[in-house]
């Protein structure tokens, strides 16, 4: 049975009245998937930022702690996110096989030769039991769901097939690779036509006349897009608080050259519904239908008002450090950290469609869907649900990206 995604509260402050503008300006979209298009505040009254589950407690001291130390966070916080980590206790770290790694079938990571963006320094990301490369992709094994595509519970039969998904979220790390890189790249005359295309959806790939022109015009511009993000500083890439963290910021067009750049494409809405709902089984959360969201299994609740914040960046914990919260595949934090962008545009989904994507047109009035449930988001809201659209160009500290591969 597919779960309806209940409706979440406007919680006021700076990003109320940023939703506002951008409501007046048409950078938001309202409705549901299958009628008008959706988006953060489409699903309830979201800020500009598309942030629509602000509103939870970030409370916990780290009593829960994934080090079983129940260790301060990082800098002493107790407001709940970094504490409940346990990140720097001794931790003893739990078997793959406790995130349905071993019931999936999976193999130990992704073969062949690292991607561009960890071969320099071959970063390492996770718990202190768990680590493994930041690049590691790990198999999804192929299969039919049905996927959710209003609030209100309906879903549409949908078959993927196998491929490969990154384990974590891009990091911050990966993306000082890409940056060092870019402006080579670029004279190159990369990326050509047609890169990062889904082997089995003809025209998913860079379209040159249509993204090229969105894409920074040099590495110092690509920094400067990155760090200026939003109303307040938030983020992950200017605050410099570790490589591991996961990057935010990204337009849907960085988004989807770095995955090409990075020898992968960005994920169909489609594969990451699928990964997240641990395919057949349908789950409620990306972990199982049960327990209910805690901080050991995935990075949210915090609340961000610019008067008088609860939380800021400094909360945003290292990717991977809750494999208790792993998907059924193995992926890391597919609900909660950071929102991700994916390869659709916004369209209806197709009934009973297999290794489909919804292509569009790419411009100023276009929409590209991302999944929610973030840091930001309250505990109620952190279930597998429906994705929702923003303008590619757009920006913000809830919304980074993961890559998909084809091995």
């Amino acid at each position: 049975m597919v779960r309806p995604l209940p409706l979440p509260p406007v919680r006021g402050g700076v990003l109320l009245g940023l939703f506002v503008g951008l409501v007046a300006c048409g950078r938001v979209s309202l409705g549901s998937l299958e009628g008008s298009d959706d988006s953060r505040a489409g699903a309830g009254g979201d800020g500009a930022s598309g942030q629509s589950s602000l509103g939870g407690s970030a409370g916990g001291d780290g009593s829960n702690s994934r080090s079983g130390n129940g260790g301060d966070a990082p800098g002493g916080s107790t407001s709940g996110l970094g504490a409940a980590t346990g990140i720097g206790g001794g931790g003893t770290g739990a078997a793959a096989g406790s995130n349905g790694l071993s019931d999936a079938g999976t193999d130990s990571g992704s073969s062949g030769p690292l991607p561009p963006s960890c071969v320099a320094l071959e970063p390492q990301c996770g718990d202190a039991a768990n680590r493994a490369s930041c690049c590691e992709s790990l198999p999804v094994l192929g299969g039919s769901f049905d996927m959710l595509v209003q609030t209100e519970g309906v879903g549409v039969p949908v078959t993927v097939s196998s491929f490969h998904l990154d384990r974590f979220e891009v990091t911050v790390g990966r993306m000082r690779e890409f940056i060092a890189h870019y402006d080579e790249w670029r004279a190159q005359g990369q990326p050509q036509q047609g890169l990062g295309e889904h082997p089995l959806i003809p025209g998913s790939g860079w379209q040159v006349d249509r993204f090229s022109p969105f894409l920074p015009e040099s590495a110092a511009d690509f920094e400067t897009r990155l760090r200026d993000c939003g109303p307040t500083p938030f983020s992950t890439y200017a605050e410099g608080l570790s490589d591991e963290v996961p990057l935010n910021c990204a337009s849907w067009f960085e988004a989807a050259a770095f995955c090409a750049w990075d020898g992968g494409r960005l994920p169909t809405m489609r594969e990451l519904a699928y990964a997240g709902y641990g395919g057949a089984q349908q789950r409620v959360y990306p972990w199982g239908d049960e327990p209910v969201p805690r901080r050991e299994l995935a990075l949210f609740g915090c609340i961000i008002d610019t008067d008088a914040p609860v939380c800021t960046i400094a909360d945003v914990t290292p990717v991977g450090v809750r494999p208790l919260g792993a998907g059924l595949f193995g992926q890391d934090d597919l609900a909660g950290s950071m929102s991700e962008w994916v390869l659709d545009a916004n369209a209806a989904p197709d009934s009973g469609c297999t290794d489909c994507a919804d292509l569009a047109p790419v411009g100023d009035e276009s929409l590209r869907r991302w999944r929610p449930g973030d840091w930001l988001t309250r505990a109620d809201l952190l279930r597998n649900g429906i994705f929702l659209a923003l303008p590619p160009d757009i920006r913000n500290y809830f919304l980074g990206l993961r890559c998909a591969r084809d091995e």
